[in-house]
C-alpha cells in the first residue's frame, strides 16, 4: 500500500520542508522595527521632495536670469531707439527689483542757453529802445566867408570845411543844451554858463560882432544853453555867427 501512494507522500514532504524552510525565511518584525522603517521611509521622501525643491528653485533662478537678461536687452534697444540713458536695474537684498533712472539726452543745459539768448537779446533791444538821442552839430562855416577878419593862426579851429562835429548824441532826462554840448568831447570854454569859445574859436576871433549861438530844433531861442532842456529827437546847432546872428541859415 505504502508503494501504491508513495509520490503522494514524497509530493507532500516536499511542500512541508518548502514550508519550513519559507517559515525560517520570514523574519518577524517587533513593533519598535516598524515604526524605524516608517521613519526611514519617510526621510527617503523627504530627501527626495528637497531634491526637487531644489531642482525648482534652479529652474526659477536659471528662468529669472534669462528674464533679467531679456529686461537688459530690451531696454538697451528702446534706449538706442529713443536716445534715453537707462540704468540697468539691480535686486534688492529681499529679491525685489529696483527699475534704472531714465535721463532725457535732450534735456541739457543747451536749451536752458538758448532761451537766455532770447531773453538777453530781447532785454538788449528794450534796452536800445528806451535811449533818447538827439541830432548835434558845430558849425563855423560862416567865418569862411570871412576869412580876412579871422584871427591869425585860428584856422585850424575851423574843422573840415567849417564842420567841426556833426552826429548823434545819447542823452539822459533832465539834460540841457550845454549838457550835450560837453557830451561831444569838443573842447569848450566857459564863463559861468555863458559860452566864451568852441574848439578854442572865441568870440571876437572874426570881428567885433561874432560869437556862439545855438539852433533848438530850427529856431533861435531866448534861453542859455545852460536852461533849455533838450528831448529825444530834439535836432541841436551851434553855429559861429560873424554879424549878431543874421548871418545864421
Amino acid at each position: 500500500m505504502i508503494r501504491r501512494y508513495w509520490k503522494v507522500i514524497a509530493i507532500c514532504i516536499c511542500v512541508l520542508f518548502a514550508i519550513i524552510l519559507g517559515i525560517r525565511g520570514l523574519k518577524i518584525q517587533t513593533p519598535e522595527e516598524v515604526a524605524s522603517n516608517k521613519v526611514e521611509v519617510m526621510q527617503d521622501e523627504s530627501g527626495n521632495t528637497d531634491e526637487k525643491n531644489v531642482d525648482s528653485n534652479s529652474q526659477n533662478q536659471v528662468v529669472n536670469n534669462e528674464s533679467g537678461n531679456d529686461k537688459e536687452e530690451a531696454q538697451k534697444s528702446e534706449s538706442n531707439e529713443t536716445g534715453k540713458a537707462v540704468t540697468p536695474a539691480s535686486k534688492n537684498s529681499n529679491g525685489s527689483e529696483n527699475t534704472g533712472s531714465v535721463e532725457s539726452a535732450n534735456n541739457k543745459p543747451m536749451d536752458q542757453g538758448n532761451n537766455n539768448t532770447g531773453t538777453s537779446n530781447g532785454t538788449k533791444q528794450e534796452a536800445q529802445q528806451t535811449k533818447s538821442y538827439v541830432n548835434f552839430s558845430i558849425d563855423a562855416k560862416n567865418v569862411l566867408n570871412n576869412m580876412e577878419s579871422l584871427t591869425a593862426g585860428k584856422e585850424s579851429t575851423l574843422g573840415d570845411n567849417g564842420n567841426i562835429f556833426l552826429g548823434k548824441i545819447e542823452i539822459n532826462d533832465g539834460e540841457s543844451v550845454l549838457d550835450v554840448l560837453i557830451k561831444t568831447g569838443i573842447p569848450v570854454s566857459l564863463n559861468g554858463s555863458y559860452i566864451k569859445g568852441i574848439n578854442n574859436l572865441f568870440e571876437k576871433d572874426c570881428g567885433s560882432k561874432s560869437g556862439w549861438m545855438y539852433k533848438y530844433n530850427g529856431k533861435v531861442l531866448g534861453k542859455s544853453a545852460s536852461e533849455q532842456k533838450v528831448y529825444n529827437g530834439d535836432t541841436i546847432a551851434f553855429i559861429y555867427t560873424c554879424d549878431y546872428g543874421n548871418d545864421l541859415r
